[in-house]
């Protein structure tokens, strides 16, 4: 009759041992500490002691604060009067639109003719089919002008 092999408990490798520190590492790292613990407090009483009496310095207040800075509105230029050109009906709506601008009109927008496009997206797509006021109305330089525009 054969036995069966018998099974060994496993053990765990033993520990390496612990590096000690060397007692001259030891002593510089206590003499460090202490030479820095001595260095705060001599500038601490360094600091104190420019009072005179042991207090903390008087606070002295800096720049007073006046207030924000006050700038001008931005001034427009008066209206003048000038009077709107004719022939620009049939004409490509970004290119009068370029011409009117160059006389001086400051309140040049788009209006559409189309029932299916109810906006002017790209002016230099549309053309003009109708300005109001009418042309070669005068009217001050700043007063709507509207251009009524149709892609077709």
């Amino acid at each position: 009759m054969t036995q069966a092999p018998q099974q060994w408990p496993t053990v765990p490798p033993p520990r390496p041992p612990r590096a000690k520190i060397h007692p001259g590492v030891l002593i510089g790292l206590v003499a460090g500490g202490c030479v820095l613990l001595l260095c705060g407090l001599l500038a601490f009483t360094a600091y104190v002691g420019r009072a005179g009496n042991g207090a903390l310095p008087a606070f002295t207040p800096g720049p007073t604060f006046t207030g924000f800075p006050t700038f001008a509105a931005p001034t427009t230029p008066p209206a003048v009067q000038l009077r709107i050109p004719t022939g620009l009906v049939g004409g490509n709506a970004l290119i009068v639109h370029d011409q009117l601008e160059r006389l001086g009109f400051t309140n040049v927008v788009y209006g559409s003719a189309d029932p299916d496009d109810t906006f002017v997206v790209l002016a230099q797509n549309w053309t003009v089919r109708k300005v109001e006021p009418a042309e070669g109305t005068t009217l001050a330089s700043n007063q709507p002008i509207v251009l009524t525009c149709s892609k077709k």
